[in-house]
């Protein structure tokens, strides 16, 4: 990595933790874990810059978790662009049951599931994810217990629940073996008119349907190039199994 790319890369780390410096579950966040301001720029450079080179271990750490949720509210970024889409599509949805496979960090949509008739399933193979979850949880939404679940789940091994209205994969799909076969089956399970929500790695997008047969309604440009690319939607319609 060039010395301009990390400089670049502190910079926006540094300037987002001062944003949220007097923000109480940002402090709350930090005493708990017992982090310093050293330990999630130098987590949130690995994660920029060198995450290729680790294994799924780089994740075990508690400031790359807490680098990783930051990415949400760095100004302008497409972190917190997609988020903002996905509130605005579960806002939509009004009503009923939402499953997120491989959340990695609590998304910023869980406002709208605990002011709606909404709930929530947050599910991640990794223990340390779901620890997280539950840390930012406890300290941010007070009783989200009531509405929302974490379950811990591997997409390879185990079956994806198939009772829900709404199943959002933010950039986790690409981490099963084989997405391709975890997708069609799982499609096959659910009810008619059951929708799907896909943010994916630009280097997987263009062959995921191709195994399933089934287009894919994207809700933003082809990439590659300007703007950047936005969650993909799949509406089930006539491909679910009937009610």
């Amino acid at each position: 990595m060039n010395q301009q790319l990390h400089n670049k890369v502190v910079r926006m780390a540094k300037s987002t933790i001062s944003d949220l410096e007097t923000v109480a579950w940002f402090q709350d966040i930090k005493n708990s874990l017992s982090l310093t301001e050293d330990e999630i720029i130098s987590a949130w450079v690995q994660w920029d810059t060198g995450k290729e080179d680790y294994g799924n271990e780089m994740y075990n750490s508690h400031a790359m978790r807490v680098a990783m949720y930051l990415h949400n509210f760095l100004p302008g970024s497409w972190h917190q662009y997609r988020q903002n889409l996905i509130s605005k599509l579960v806002e939509q949805l009004g009503r009923g049951s939402i499953y997120e496979v491989g959340f990695g960090t609590v998304p910023e949509y869980v406002d709208l599931v605990l002011g709606n008739n909404l709930t929530l399933t947050l599910s991640d193979m990794d223990d340390s994810s779901l620890r997280f979850a539950k840390l930012i949880l406890d300290i941010k939404y007070s009783g989200w217990n009531n509405k929302i679940v974490l379950q811990k789940l591997n997409m390879d091994t185990e079956t994806i629940p198939a009772d829900h209205d709404l199943y959002i994969f933010q950039d986790s799909l690409e981490h099963a073996l084989d997405p391709g076969k975890v997708l069609s089956q799982h499609v096959g399970r659910v009810k008619k008119g059951t929708r799907f929500l896909f943010s994916l790695p630009r280097k997987l997008t263009p062959d995921l349907s191709l195994p399933l047969g089934l287009p894919l309604r994207r809700a933003g440009p082809q990439l590659p190039g300007p703007p950047l690319p936005r969650p993909q939607v799949l509406k089930l319609g006539r491909y679910g199994r009937r009610a």
